[in-house]
């Protein structure tokens, strides 16, 4: 194990480095982060530096002392946070995370099925909108995506990369649910005639919009690490690849409102 190498100091400095270590909610790491705001812990072995993710040294110590090779994902969509509880395995020769069949044990856990006529709700992280969303990996990439996006893709094999302008609609109007009855593929412009013809007039925002630099996910994100205050707003924004003035607007509440920690 990793903490095995530790110096008494190491591990002293290691533990400081977290703030709550409540199981049931996320741990906040203080130390060094990479680019993707995951926690890494330096140190010295044997003449050598190595920097490893917090994420990884938790997760053996406390969870799976033979990890080996196996990469890990977070359930919590909070990429500051290192609970190794918030964590599950993931072999690397999973591309896609809904090969892996504990992925969809909790995928459909956070699903309200009913009969094929009903709807099925989705009990999981919605948007301000009501759409339910969760970070998978596909294609051996993680990315944010809409709960009924990837039940339709689950149920009828539909590759979206390959039809980029390709939407998922809903028959039923009700943005909870991912019942694949209930869904059907439209383009952009069909999608807000269809919102017309539904007396729906609807603002394109957040990661509907064209214009958009972040998703949901991301300033779901971004929000948790305002609500902490340890990183400033130029950090933040040099992370996410935007200006300074786009992370006072979330913090203000002038852009992404709808989106909630």
């Amino acid at each position: 194990m990793y903490f095995d190498r530790f110096t008494d100091a190491d591990k002293n400095k290691f533990w400081n480095y977290i703030n709550n270590q409540n199981i049931s909610q996320c741990w906040t790491w203080n130390g060094l982060r990479d680019k993707k705001g995951q926690g890494i812990f330096r140190y010295y072995h044997k003449g050598k530096i190595f920097s490893i993710r917090a994420t990884r040294i938790l997760y053996e110590y406390f969870i799976n002392s033979e990890l080996g090779k196996k990469q890990i994902f977070s359930n919590c969509d909070m990429s500051i946070c290192c609970n190794p509880h918030h964590y599950g395995e993931l072999s690397l020769r999973y591309k896609n995370s809904f090969d892996n069949p504990k992925f969809l044990d909790r995928f459909w856990s956070n699903v309200e099925t009913g009969t094929t006529d009903e709807c099925w709700n989705w009990s999981g992280y919605k948007n301000g909108d009501g759409y339910g969303y969760l970070q998978i990996k596909y294609k051996g990439v993680f990315k944010c995506i809409f709960a009924h996006r990837l039940s339709y893709m689950l149920t009828y094999g539909y590759d979206f990369d390959k039809n980029p302008e390709s939407r998922c609609l809903h028959k039923c109007d009700n943005p909870k649910c991912i019942n694949p009855g209930h869904l059907f593929i439209g383009t952009q412009i069909e999608n807000i005639q269809d919102m017309w013809n539904k007396g729906r007039e609807h603002i394109l925002k957040g990661s509907e919009s064209s214009n958009s630099k972040l998703d949901e996910c991301q300033v779901n994100e971004i929000k948790k690490l305002l609500a902490v205050g340890k990183t400033s707003l130029d950090t933040i924004a040099q992370r996410y690849s935007v200006t300074r003035q786009n992370i006072r607007s979330i913090q203000r509440g002038i852009t992404w409102k709808d989106v909630v920690i």
